[in-house]
């Protein structure tokens, strides 16, 4: 089996390419499209996502449209690659458009309230008219008739963001599957459930302090949920009284929840099921786990820098619970649409190498195993000319000489983190309102393994056996509850019988304090990271895999520390290579020396069929090198048998090509910026050549400058 895994890491598949979003933001040429699908496979992409831009205009869902995207379909096929569409609702001449635009139909709603004699817009509606009191600008009470000391407000239903659709009305996903995804079926209907695999499509839900998402007919949703006049008004005013706010957003995210599903998600669900194909559904809102719970594929969006994200980040725990909603529906597959408006300090092309591989690493450390960079440019010029836009990540950049690679990344990592199991410790209850991000830093920060587990999931799909909570392929004997999670009767009846039968439930925030003492971790990583190392331990076939990523900017060093007798290997996700560690036997098993430098991950796996090597750590020493000129240095070594010699840099802007007394040592990307030079050196002086790439913010934004620094040769004396 170890021999069959160590194959697949080689080459594990079209199914865990990389699926770029591929934006068509000029009227296309199917020529020109068919040539850049050649040139995605020459890369290593197998897939991709198709995002109509506005830029096609009236051409759009055209007759003309169509026998494009047919076009391209055919040639995927050929070339077995896997495609997915953005069914772009929002799309300025989408059929949905009269009913969004001028129409209203549509268009997204809202709920405020005004106090009497403020202007309303004539085409919005006034839904209730109420009297609050309020002392200290604090609401304190709520009537339906006019009274001393009493404020007249109007509750209105206005419209939202005029380029959003109101998915809380059930005639939005009518039409959206009449008017888009029936329209994709009657033309292309050929090519459902194999070459293209689903729709992509983002789920909306409310985001507390703005104006609150509302629809027709959901005031009685609300008030048959327990909520009144008064909980309507706190949404609005701050009452006197945080609990009455604290129940009415409880009530409000719940009902907004459960609608979205009901009206929105679940009939597209059930539509691309019906068609052998899978809704790709994603927000940009945690608390929306109507998505996460319905989709045929959960995912989130990554957009930003959110590598530099800290753990209590919403970003952070959005894409692992995505995740682990995946994991215990029992789907293999969760996304992250990765890299949107990503540059540094407003300057959207200053997005470096290393800036996706940090991103990358930060989404895989968290269980994805998807991703959809966002954008690939169908003409990238255009897109450049365009500083609203997004920077192109693919073919546009500087990196894409090197693409291969990366695909290769993305293909091995995202095997990686699917299927098995990543181990966890614990579960940590979560619910559409509150999902813990500041008690389970501690645990991410200590190496345990964690899996969050929505309390839908906990009702719906888990079952309680001998003390355990059994879902999919997995099982807990500790669950972890933040006591600011709300739990009503029918959850406490069940945690009781889990509880009862020998379960353990800790209820407050010292999460790690609870894992401590109920948990002997039997594989774990000692050394200093200063909390930025990231430990996940996978079980792939029955082999252990370990995958520690380090989110920090220094070096992290120590030791894998395992109970697993077993042989252990270091996996290259770069080339798909895998080189044989020794250890050392210590208390509580064995020991491998591991170095992680900054923003990158380390992989190692075991053949459980075989017994540890034991070997001591290869050490090494440090020469100085001298810098003549700029970007040329020189070192004196004594060549001999038995020495490696490697060059690393500790930064470089944005990529270096290297050469050794005038030969080529390589191109050096993403951290480690390491080359083994040992085939290249000679007695006496070398000479090492450094020319730079720079940055595309120097053509298209604000200029970056080249740079490389840290440049040392070690020399390494293998025992």
């Amino acid at each position: 089996m170890y021999d069959i895994i160590c194959n697949m890491w080689k080459n594990p598949g079209a199914a865990f390419s990389a699926m770029p979003v591929w934006v068509w933001n000029k009227i296309p040429e199917t020529e020109e499209l068919v040539a850049q699908i050649n040139d995605f496979r020459k890369k290593g992409i197998d897939g991709f996502v198709i995002m109509p831009g506005d830029e096609l205009g009236e051409w759009y869902l055209s007759e003309d449209y169509f026998s494009v995207v047919r076009a391209v379909l055919e040639a995927a096929k050929k070339r077995f690659m896997i495609v997915v569409i953005a069914d772009a609702r929002s799309h300025a001449h989408s059929p949905l458009t009269a009913y969004m635009g001028e129409e209203k139909r549509l268009r997204s709603r809202q709920l405020y309230a005004r106090s009497a004699g403020e202007e309303i817009a004539p085409d919005e509606e006034i839904l209730f008219k109420v009297y609050a009191k309020l002392e200290n600008e604090l609401l304190i009470d709520v009537r339906l008739e006019g009274s001393e000391g009493y404020k007249e407000y109007n509750i209105v239903l206005g419209y939202g963001d005029p380029d959003r659709a109101d998915v809380l009305n059930p005639i939005y996903a009518e039409s959206l599957i009449n008017g888009v995804y029936n329209l994709y079926a009657d033309q292309l209907g050929e090519y459902f459930g194999n070459t293209l695999i689903g729709f992509l499509n983002e789920g909306e839900a409310y985001i507390p302090g703005g104006n609150i998402p509302w629809t027709y007919y959901l005031a009685e949703e609300f008030f048959e949920a327990g909520g009144d006049f008064m909980s309507l008004m706190s949404l609005f005013i701050m009452p006197k009284s945080k609990k009455i706010r604290r129940e009415a957003e409880f009530t409000l995210v719940e009902i907004l929840r459960n609608r979205l599903s009901e009206a929105y998600v679940k009939p597209l669900t059930d539509w691309c099921g019906e068609h052998k194909i899978g809704l790709f559904g994603y927000s940009k809102d945690i608390s929306n786990t109507a998505v996460l719970s319905s989709a045929h594929f959960p995912g989130q969006y990554l957009g930003g820098q959110m590598g530099l994200s800290p753990l209590t980040a919403k970003e952070s725990a959005a894409v692992k619970l995505a995740s682990d909603c995946a994991r215990h529906r029992g789907l293999s597959r969760s996304f992250a649409l990765s890299f949107d408006k990503s540059g540094r300090e407003g300057n959207l092309w200053n997005f470096t190498p290393n800036d996706m591989m940090r991103n990358l690493n930060y989404a895989f450390a968290r269980g994805c195993n998807m991703i959809m960079p966002v954008s690939f440019y169908y003409a990238p010029e255009e897109a450049a000319a365009d500083q609203r836009k997004t920077p192109d990540v693919g073919r546009g950049n500087i990196w894409w000489q090197d693409y291969r690679s990366i695909a290769g990344y993305i293909k091995r990592m995202s095997w990686l983190c699917s299927t098995g199991t990543n181990n966890p410790c614990a579960a940590v209850l979560c619910s559409p309102d509150y999902v813990p991000t500041i008690p389970v830093k501690p645990l991410i920060e200590g190496g345990y393994t964690f899996n969050y587990l929505t309390l839908d999931d906990f009702m719906d799909r888990a079952h309680i056996h001998d003390g355990e909570i059994h879902i999919d392929r997995y099982s807990y004997k500790l669950v972890l509850i933040d006591g600011r999670l709300r739990l009503n009767a029918d959850i406490v009846l069940k945690l009781g019988k889990f509880i009862t039968e020998g379960g353990v439930m800790f209820r407050g925030s010292d999460f790690i304090g609870a894992v401590k003492k109920h948990v002997k971790p039997t594989s774990y990583f000692e050394g200093e990271g200063g909390g930025n190392l990231r430990f996940t331990e996978y079980s792939k076939s029955g082999c252990p895999f370990f995958v520690l990523v380090n989110e920090g900017y220094s070096e992290i060093s120590g030791r894998l520390i395992t109970d697993k007798s077993f042989a252990a290997a270091e996996f290259n996700p770069f080339d798909g290579s895998s080189s044989q560690l020794g250890g050392e036997m210590v208390d509580g098993g064995f020991a491998y020396p591991v170095t992680v430098p900054p923003h990158s991950v380390k992989v190692i796996g075991m053949n459980s069929a075989e017994l540890p090597i034991l070997k001591e750590p290869e050490k090494s020493e440090l020469m100085e090198i001298a810098a003549l000129a700029e970007g040329r240095m020189t070192f004196n070594y004594t060549c001999s048998e038995g020495k490696t010699v490697k060059l690393s840099f500790t930064e470089i802007h944005e990529i270096a090509d290297i050469t050794v007394n005038g030969k080529a040592a390589g191109r050096l990307i993403f951290k480690p910026y390491e080359l083994d030079i040992t085939d290249l050196v000679k007695n006496g002086e070398n000479l090492i050549g450094v020319t730079l790439t720079e940055s595309l913010a120097n053509k298209y934004g604000t200029a970056v400058p080249a740079k490389f620094s840290g440049c040392t040769v070690r020399i390494y004396n293998k025992k």
